[in-house]
């Protein structure tokens, strides 16, 4: 990458499909226990993020290229593990700063967008429950109320967390229960 030339690579999708690809490498990016190759995917002409360890063979090619000078590779990395597809699509209207959100919420887990009534958070998951939780703990968390915008089976699921959690906190202590009645 410090060269500035161009590779081609075989790369195996998740899926097991492989491809060829020839890709100006913008950057080489290590994230929670794996490492990412970020550049320009001449397939596609669009930014790519490709898991280095699904790269099957790899070899360099003639052509140079000029990466951008103001291309942050982590930054791109991190909205793109952002925006990974897990399911459901949540969206919920955070009542902060952009600053105090991006504080709390790591750039992998949601995008984060300023609007006049506070911080919009778009993530996606595959369990309601969990999302739930995590939109409640993001919540305590940052210190804000929060607003749930998509889809309403999150409002009804936080609904039964709150619940719950009533239910556990207002159950005296075991040594103030009274004892079970016996025959």
């Amino acid at each position: 990458m410090q060269r500035q030339q161009r590779i081609w690579l075989r790369y195996q999708a998740a899926d097991g499909a492989e491809s060829e690809r020839e890709v100006d490498p913008y950057g080489l990016v290590f994230h929670y226990g794996r490492w990412y190759l970020v550049g320009l995917d001449h397939r596609s002409g669009d930014m790519r993020v490709f898991r280095v360890d699904r790269v099957r063979e790899l070899q360099p090619r003639d052509q140079a290229f000029q990466r951008p000078a103001d291309f942050d590779p982590v930054e791109h990395l991190t909205r793109t593990l952002a925006d990974v597809p897990r399911g459901f699509e949540f969206e919920a209207l955070l009542e902060t700063t952009l600053a105090e959100a991006r504080w709390r919420v790591p750039a992998y887990v949601a995008n984060l967008e300023e609007t006049d009534d506070g911080v919009i958070l778009r993530t996606q998951g595959d369990d309601l429950r969990a999302v739930a939780r995590s939109l409640v703990s993001i919540g305590m968390d940052v210190g804000c109320a929060f607003v749930v915008l998509r889809p309403p089976e999150l409002r009804d699921e936080i609904r039964r967390l709150a619940s719950e959690l009533l239910a556990m906190s207002g159950r005296p202590p075991p040594s103030l229960r009274p004892a079970p009645s016996g025959n």
